[in-house]
C-alpha cells in the first residue's frame, strides 16, 4: 500500500519486489500465450491502473504499463483475462481492458466499495459495498446489480474487504473477506447459503 508490489512464493519467501508508487489492490490472472502472469494494481499515487507482467523462470516483476482512470483516489481491483475493475471511494466502480481502453462499463453503489471478483464461469462480477453487502452484477446485461449477501452484523460483519471464488468438488464458492470481526464468510455461490 505504500511503495509498489512484492512477490512471495507459498512458504512466505520474498521473490522479487517492484517500487511504483501506492499501489492498493493487486489481482491477476496465467497469460497461457506468453506463460506469464499479468497483475493489475490500483496505484493511488498517480491515480492510473499499472498493469505488470511476472515470469517464473526466472522469477521477474516488470511494469508493463499504466493508464489514467478519472477516479479520484483508485482503490479496490479485480480483473478477468479481458477485462480490470477498478473502484473508488465513492462507489464508482469502472471496467477498463488490459491495454487502457475504456471505460467499457461503469455501475455505481451508495457507499463505498474494495473488494471485488469476477465469476468467469457465469459472467457475474461480485462487489463488495463495504458496510452493505456484497453485489451480484451480471456483465452479460443491463439488469441492475443484485444483493447476493447483506451485512447483518453477525455472519457478515462490515468493513466487507476482500472477495475470492473457489471451484472444487462441490462447486464454486465465494470467499469473503468480513473485516468488522476479522473472519472470512464462505457462501454457496449458486444458492448463496453459507
Amino acid at each position: 500500500k505504500r511503495r509498489g508490489v512484492e512477490l512471495y512464493d507459498l512458504q512466505g519467501q520474498r521473490l522479487g519486489s517492484i517500487d511504483s508508487g501506492r499501489v492498493n489492490n493487486v489481482d491477476g490472472v496465467f497469460d497461457a500465450a506468453s506463460q506469464t502472469f499479468l497483475l493489475a494494481g490500483s496505484n493511488r499515487t498517480n491515480t492510473q491502473v499499472d498493469v505488470y507482467r511476472v515470469t517464473t523462470e526466472p522469477v521477474a516483476i516488470e511494469l508493463e504499463r499504466s493508464f489514467d482512470v478519472p477516479l479520484a483516489e483508485p482503490y479496490g481491483l479485480c480483473v478477468s483475462p479481458t477485462r480490470i475493475f477498478v473502484s473508488d471511494k465513492d462507489g464508482l466502480v469502472q471496467a477498463w481492458s488490459w491495454d487502457g481502453q475504456g471505460p467499457l462499463a461503469s455501475y455505481t453503489f451508495q457507499s463505498q466499495t474494495e473488494g471485488c471478483v469476477v465469476d468467469t464461469e457465469n459472467g457475474d462480477l461480485y462487489v463488495g459495498e463495504e458496510t452493505t453487502g456484497i453485489w451480484r452484477v451480471d456483465l452479460n446485461s443491463d439488469l441492475a446489480p443484485q444483493l447476493f449477501a447483506s451485512v447483518d452484523g453477525t455472519v457478515l460483519v462490515a468493513d466487507v474487504e476482500g472477495l475470492d471464488i473457489y471451484t472444487g468438488d462441490r462447486g464454486q464458492v465465494l470467499i469473503a473477506s468480513s473485516q468488522g470481526d476479522s473472519t472470512f464468510v464462505a457462501y454457496t455461490l449458486a444458492t448463496a447459503e453459507v
